[in-house]
């Protein structure tokens, strides 16, 4: 399904990315593609897992309601506590962490957070499992925003 980091890529090992070259990277994956910095910083994976730890708070106070608090709601606070940890951490630019309507291999649509990696590797974060999908979680990319 990703088309990259399985061969290298021009962007491959760059820690920064411009929003004209991530959007062509993104548009391989889904047709609905919303970013709106013009630079954008890719951690390497180990990281971004390591980020990600750190800063998201899971939120278990919070209970599942359906259209109230639900799977986008929980992307939205991961993608939250990101732009905490981009501040505190004091970045240069935005990290790649943005929120996703991927479809589940049983075809419900569930709402994930997501990333590209430095290496050039596509990785979907499910904030309300607290676990790193792979491929073979989900058949398709319903949207991608950042």
């Amino acid at each position: 399904m990703w088309p990259f980091g399985k061969k290298k890529d021009k962007w491959e090992g760059k820690d920064s990315i411009k929003q004209e070259d991530l959007n062509i990277m993104l548009r391989a994956l889904a047709e609905e593609v919303h970013t709106d910095d013009s630079e954008y910083t890719r951690l390497p994976e180990k990281k971004m897992k390591a980020l990600v730890y750190k800063y998201h708070n899971s939120h278990n106070d919070i209970p599942y309601k359906k259209d109230v608090t639900d799977c986008d709601d929980f992307a939205l606070l991961a993608r939250a506590d990101m732009v905490r940890a981009m501040y505190e951490e004091k970045f240069e630019l935005p990290v790649i962490f943005g929120d996703a309507k991927i479809i589940l291999k049983n075809g419900v649509v569930h709402a994930v957070n997501w990333t590209v990696t430095s290496e050039g590797k596509f990785m979907a974060y499910d904030p309300q499992t607290q676990r790193w999908l792979n491929e073979k979680d989900y058949i398709a990319i319903n949207r991608l925003r950042l």
